[in-house]
């Protein structure tokens, strides 16, 4: 039997009015002071990071370069090799392997330039002649005629702004190239000034990123290195069966330009897409279209992914 003498609860809840909701709290000067230190510091952080970003991507590059170079390192130390002379050597390699590419590829790419700008009119002619045959195309045609090759070629301002950030990229490449080869040759010092800017509680975590990043990064790199020799050996066949002028420099460019994530294979197809333009239509869709597609299967059937283990 219930209990009649015990209180009820339901009554008197519902007769009690519920209490009101507490009132926001004040907005003082000293809230207003701190909200707008912190929206500050954050701006600052921002564009301290935007300041520091060829810095950031420098010193990144340089840690993938040597996860990729210090197995050849470790090879030829265990020939015999001091550390020091095995560097040396892998930085006299690397540096004539540079300029090779870029003394094989650059004077022909500035000549393929020239030859275009030359054929530019007659170009322009044709495509205006072939697009004036259909009343679907007529009105591009005129468009076409129309323009002014003349601004195609860049003014005496945008030619040295241009060099200009030629000539900084080359430095931040020189300073990558020297830091990663700094850390190759003491590794002793440039782990212990790493270990000693970390906590000590994120060490052991630290030892498992620095062991693991020669395994997953070095072994992308050199799967991307293979797929960029694929690349260049596809393209200059193709570019050699479509009758293409100058095919090594092109392949070679498009093989370098391969190694970049995402955006490599748009840059290496401009300029494939600009030295077809020559040789008709069938070819400006020939030789972009195939060696894209020739890129994505070597590079999903070969070049690991970042994430991903790879032996040896």
């Amino acid at each position: 039997m219930a209990d009649l003498g015990s209180p009820t609860t339901d009554g008197d809840s519902a007769g009690t009015p519920s209490a009101p909701p507490p009132p926001p709290p004040a907005l003082t000067t000293q809230t207003i002071v701190r909200a707008a230190v912190a929206v500050s510091l954050l701006l600052a952080t921002f564009w301290l990071i935007g300041q520091l970003t060829p810095v950031i991507l420098s010193l990144v590059v340089a840690l993938v370069l040597v996860g990729t170079l210090n197995p050849l390192c470790a090879a030829l130390c265990a020939r015999g090799l001091g550390r020091t002379l095995s560097v040396a050597v892998i930085l006299v390699a690397t540096v004539g392997v540079l300029a090779l590419l870029g003394a094989l590829t650059l004077p022909a790419l500035v000549a393929q330039v020239r030859d275009l700008l030359e054929q530019a009119p007659g170009m322009q002619q044709r495509l205006t002649e072939r697009l004036a045959q259909s009343h679907l195309t007529a009105r591009l045609g005129e468009l076409v005629a129309r323009a002014k090759l003349q601004d195609l070629i860049p003014s005496g301002k945008q030619a040295y702004e241009f060099s200009s950030q030629v000539v900084a990229g080359l430095g931040w490449g020189l300073t990558t190239l020297a830091l990663a080869f700094y850390f190759l040759a003491d590794p002793g010092t440039v782990n212990a000034a790493l270990y000693g800017m970390v906590p000590r509680r994120y060490h052991v975590r630290l030892a498992r990123v620095t062991l693991n990043l020669e395994t997953i990064v070095g072994g992308y790199m050199r799967g991307q290195v293979i797929t960029s020799v694929l690349m260049t050996v596809f393209t200059y066949i193709l570019l050699k069966a479509c009758g293409i002028a100058n095919p090594l420099p092109l392949a070679i460019f498009a093989g370098i330009t391969d190694v970049l994530p995402l955006i490599g294979g748009i840059l290496g197809a401009v300029p494939l897409l600009v030295a077809a333009l020559p040789h008709g239509t069938v070819t400006v869709v020939v030789v972009p279209t195939v060696a894209s597609r020739h890129d994505r299967l070597i590079s999903a059937s070969i070049a690991p992914a970042p994430g991903r283990r790879v032996d040896g």
